[in-house]
């Protein structure tokens, strides 16, 4: 009982002694130039940070979801003269008390096209939730003390549009089987049948053609689930 009371203490007094170490230092500085929250895949992102106000003998950590853009290197630690290739790289702050880091990287792309028996599937990735960089300052046993982040979404033209369709149509049942049709890779399929709906119909026969073009998409998509079902089986 006395030892764990004594551990508890311990415990207690290197916190304390931590909070104390980092409460007169300022909080890490990280800036940088305007960079935009909404970005399209495969865009080339140049900019440059400057970070200061960080104790020394501790670690930087450096992370980013941009990808390399030609010979560019991600991360060019201009005033050490450190460049690396990697997504992820540490540096010790014993060197310097400013760090300009000068990064170049592209836009991940998002958007995934391939041909399954003659129809072509386009599905997308994640759009939401990545990071210019990552910045993170961390102790010599590891332990995160201060982070700094800026994320960014990735726009996607081709979703955006068919959303905007999808808010005209009324029909629910309409909307969600073209949802569907659509997170199943028919891209192209659904909005065809998306502009087709929205189009003026002043005849009647035009819009026995939507049917059966609605019927041809049904069937499409039902054979399209069937073989990548039996694909994956395999």
């Amino acid at each position: 009982m006395k030892l764990a009371k004594v551990t508890s203490t311990l415990v207690l007094v290197s916190f304390l002694c931590l909070v104390a170490t980092l409460g007169g230092a300022s909080a890490l500085k990280v800036e940088v130039t305007d960079l935009s929250d909404t970005t399209e895949e495969g865009q080339v992102v140049d900019f440059t940070l400057s970070i200061s106000n960080f104790p020394q003998g501790y670690i930087l950590s450096f992370d980013t979801d941009l990808e390399r853009h030609g010979d560019s290197p991600l991360f060019n630690v201009t005033n050490m003269s450190k460049e690396t290739y990697e997504e992820h790289f540490t540096i010790n702050t014993s060197e310097k008390d400013r760090l300009i880091v000068h990064m170049v990287g592209e836009v991940p792309k998002v958007t995934e096209v391939k041909q399954c028996d003659g129809v072509t599937l386009i599905g997308y990735e994640k759009t939401t939730g990545y990071a210019y960089y990552r910045v993170e300052l961390c102790d010599t046993e590891g332990h995160i003390i201060e982070t700094d982040t800026k994320t960014f979404n990735i726009k996607v033209p081709e979703l955006e549009g068919f959303r905007k369709k999808l808010a005209k149509i009324d029909d629910p049942w309409l909307r969600i089987f073209l949802t569907g049709t659509h997170e199943k890779g028919l891209v192209n399929e659904a909005n065809e049948l998306a502009d087709y709906w929205l189009k003026p119909k002043p005849y009647v026969i035009p819009l026995l053609w939507f049917i059966v073009l609605l019927i041809g998409a049904v069937i499409i998509s039902v054979a399209i689930g069937i073989r990548i079902g039996g694909k994956t089986n395999e």
